[in-house]
Formats: structure tokens, sequence, C-alpha cells
């Protein structure tokens, strides 16, 4: 029998720069800017930024911020639950390795569940992120 095919190689890790479309415009400062003002951005346009600017550690930290805050409010919550929770998951496995990220993510996390009806409807994607940050940093009592 030929010996099996050897395993595939591992996916490079994120770096946290921008992505080129960040560099090119020079939006990356701006969408900062935005999420980090309280009354400046809903939580759709947070999503918005968020997701422009997936591969921008700066831009995600701000907007699990702003997700964070921005999750107390239900009414906009309700219908943007499950995308809420796919921008926090995208950042979260995204920066892995980022200590400050995890922390951030599963804060967010939280206020995005705090409702009962979305907890039930998010808990099948959330908890495996939440499992593999408390992996991730197993000496970081915060995760």
């Amino acid at each position: 029998l030929p010996p099996p095919p050897p395993p595939p190689p591992p996916p490079p890790e994120a770096t946290p720069q921008a992505a080129p479309e960040a560099e090119e415009d020079g939006g990356e400062e701006e969408a900062h800017r935005r999420l980090r003002q309280e009354e400046s951005c809903s939580l759709a346009e947070a999503l918005r930024l968020m997701e422009r600017y997936a591969r921008s550690e700066r831009v995600q930290r701000a907007g699990l911020h702003a997700l964070g805050r921005l999750a107390q409010d239900a009414a906009q919550l309700r219908p943007l639950c499950v995308a809420a929770t796919a921008v926090v998951i995208e950042a979260a496995c995204r920066f892995r390795g980022s200590c400050a990220i995890q922390r951030l993510a599963m804060s967010a996390m939280g206020n995005i569940a705090y409702v009962r009806a979305v907890a039930a409807l998010i808990l099948p994607d959330a908890v495996p992120v939440v499992l593999q940050a408390m992996v991730a940093h197993p000496t970081d009592a915060k995760v």
C-alpha cells in the first residue's frame, strides 16, 4: 500500500494589517474614529465597517467595543443578532493569538446573548468560539 498523503499545510496566521482596499482609500482611520464615537454609528454600520476592515486589528478592537455597546439596544440587535455574532466570530478567529481581541470578543458575545431569545438563536455558533478562546489562552482568567 502506498503511504498516505502528507497533511495539508496549516493556514497562514492572519496579521493585524489593513486590507488592501483599506490602504488605498485611507478609510481605516475614519472607520476607527466612527466606531469609537458613541453616537456616531448604528449597529448595522458598525457591522459593515468591521466586515470591510476585517484584517485591521485596530478597527476590529474598536468595532468589538462598539458592538458591545450597541448590543444593549434590543430593537437594533434583534434583526441583526446573527450578523453581529458572525462578525464577532470572524474577529475572534482571525486574531486567535490576540488576547485583547479574545477578551473583547467574549464581552461582545455576552452582550449580544444577553437577550434570552437571541442567546438561544446564536448558541450553536457562539459556544465553539468561546471554547476556542479559552483553550487558546488558558492562563488568562478574563477570557
